[in-house]
C-alpha cells in the first residue's frame, strides 16, 4: 500500500512535465479571418511555448511540452504569411492552440522595408504622428511596423495598442517591451502581456529572421531571466533556415559589444555573428544613430513626438531590405 501510494505521488508530480499543447496552423484559404472546413494545414511553421520550439508536420500539427513559465503559444508567421494573432494565451481549458494565416505577398519578397518607431512615451495621449505615420505606411507599403518600447507605465500601454495596430495602421505591427513598461503588478512584464502577448518572438519576412527580445532591467522585476531569454533564443536559431539573414529588436542593446555575443553565463553563450546578423535595432537613449560594426548594423531611432536629445527631429525610420538582404535606412 505504502509502495501504491509513492507510485501515485511520483505519477501525480510527474503529470504537469507531461502536459503538452498541441493544435495546427492553418492558411485562411478565404480570408473570412475563422476556420472554416476547406482551410489547408500548413507544415513547417516555427511554433514556441516560450522555451521549446517545434515545426509543424505535414498536417500542419505540432506538440510542445511547455515549461514552468510558459503563458503562451506562439507561432513565428512565415514568409508570405499574415496573421492576426500570431499567439494565444495558455489556458487550462483550451484543448487545442489552433492558428490561421493569410498569404501576403508584402512579407513573401526578399526586397521589402519595415518603419521603425519607439519610445513613444504616450502618457498624456497621441499627436499628430499618427496621421503622418498612417499617411506615409499608406503610401509607401512596408511589410511592417514595429515598436521597441517605452510605451510607456499603465496609461500608455492601456491605450497604445488601440491606437497603433494592424487595423488602424494598414500593415502587420510588432511591439517589443521597454523599461517603462515594466509595472507594479505580480511581475513586471504582467500588464504587458495581457495586452501585447509574449515579450520574445519572432516572424520572418522575405528571407529575414526577424526577433524581439525583451530588455533585461526596468522600473520593476520581471519574471523572466536572461537564462529564459538564452533557452529559448538558443532553439528558435537553431531552426533559422539555411542562408536566412537575422535582425534583432530590443528596447535597448541587446549585445553592447563589437562582438556581438548574448551569454546566459560564462558557459553558455551564443555568438550572433554565425547566424548572418544583419542588424541590432533598438531605442531607449532617445538618439538618432547608425553605426557599421564589422558589417552588422547597430541602429536606434529618436522619438516620434520630443525628437531626440542630440537635437534631431521628431522621426521615425523606415529601413530598407533588399534582394541580397542588405540593409539601409
Amino acid at each position: 500500500m505504502k509502495r501504491l501510494s509513492v507510485i501515485l505521488l511520483s505519477f501525480l508530480l510527474y503529470l504537469p512535465l507531461c502536459a503538452q499543447f498541441k493544435g495546427t496552423v492553418y492558411v485562411d484559404t478565404n480570408q473570412s479571418g475563422t476556420f472554416d472546413k476547406g482551410d489547408k494545414p500548413l507544415a513547417g511553421v516555427m511554433v514556441t511555448d516560450g522555451m521549446n520550439v517545434v515545426k509543424t508536420d505535414k498536417k500542419g500539427r505540432f506538440s510542445l511540452s511547455g515549461f514552468k513559465k510558459t503563458r503562451f503559444i506562439s507561432i513565428t508567421t512565415p514568409a508570405g504569411f499574415e496573421t492576426q494573432q500570431f499567439y494565444l494565451p495558455v489556458k487550462e481549458d483550451r484543448k487545442s492552440y489552433d492558428f490561421i494565416v493569410t498569404e501576403s505577398e508584402r512579407t513573401k519578397t526578399r526586397e521589402h522595408s519595415f518603419i521603425h518607431i519607439t519610445d513613444t512615451e504616450v502618457t498624456g495621449g497621441v499627436g499628430r504622428w499618427v496621421t503622418d505615420l498612417q499617411q506615409y505606411i499608406k503610401n509607401e507599403q512596408p511589410a511592417f511596423l514595429i515598436h521597441t518600447g517605452d510605451i510607456c507605465y499603465e496609461p500608455g500601454l492601456t491605450v497604445h495598442n488601440q491606437v497603433v495596430n494592424a487595423q488602424t495602421m494598414g500593415c502587420p505591427v510588432y511591439y517589443c517591451i521597454g523599461n517603462h513598461d515594466l509595472v507594479k503588478g505580480n511581475y513586471g512584464e504582467e500588464l504587458y502581456e495581457s495586452i501585447y502577448g509574449p515579450t520574445w518572438y519572432s516572424f520572418d519576412v522575405g528571407n529575414v529572421h526577424y526577433v524581439v527580445t525583451p530588455i533585461d532591467h526596468g522600473d520593476n522585476p520581471t519574471d523572466y531571466t536572461q537564462r529564459d531569454v538564452y533557452n529559448w533564443l538558443k532553439n528558435d536559431l537553431a531552426l533559422m533556415k539555411k542562408d536566412q539573414a537575422l535582425v534583432l529588436f530590443n528596447h535597448d542593446l541587446f549585445t553592447p559589444s563589437d562582438n556581438f555575443v548574448f551569454k546566459a553565463d560564462k558557459k553558455d553563450i551564443l555568438d550572433l555573428r554565425m547566424f548572418n546578423t544583419k542588424a541590432q535595432i533598438y531605442g531607449h537613449m532617445h538618439y538618432n544613430y547608425v553605426r557599421n560594426q564589422k558589417g552588422i548594423y547597430t541602429i536606434c531611432t529618436g522619438t516620434l513626438d520630443k525628437g531626440g536629445i542630440d537635437h534631431s527631429p521628431s522621426s521615425f525610420r523606415d529601413i530598407k531590405i533588399d534582394a541580397n538582404d542588405h540593409l539601409t535606412t
